[in-house]
């Protein structure tokens, strides 16, 4: 595949990736009800945001709607230096670490 094939695969992945988890997020939210798990599992660092700032909607919808097109750079740009495996793993330890973080924050803040 072409570095070019790559990028547009990249680029598209993750456009999709960031409707769909948008979607799920706010619809589990139930736009002010419902549980937020679903949302700290998907974006972790928009709520984490939101543990510190107490809650700027215009940050936090910055934050969560950039969150996987710097995953989906990182990981193209991984992938076009055939580092694939090792980005992705850093990805996922990253996310599940900013996950736990906020299954933690929201622990004490309950």
């Amino acid at each position: 595949m072409s570095h070019a094939q790559k990028i547009g695969v990249s680029v598209i992945t993750t456009a999709g990736v960031t409707i769909v988890a948008a979607f799920v997020a706010l619809q589990a939210i139930g736009i002010g009800h419902g549980s937020y798990i679903p949302a700290a599992l998907l974006f972790p660092f928009a709520l984490l945001t939101a543990f510190v700032v107490h809650h700027t909607d215009w940050l936090l919808m910055t934050v969560a709607l950039s969150q996987f097109p710097i995953y989906g750079t990182f990981l193209g740009r991984a992938w076009l230096r055939d580092r694939l495996p090792r980005a992705a793993i850093s990805v996922t330890v990253v996310h599940v670490i900013a996950a736990l973080g906020c299954a933690a924050a929201m622990t004490f803040t309950s």
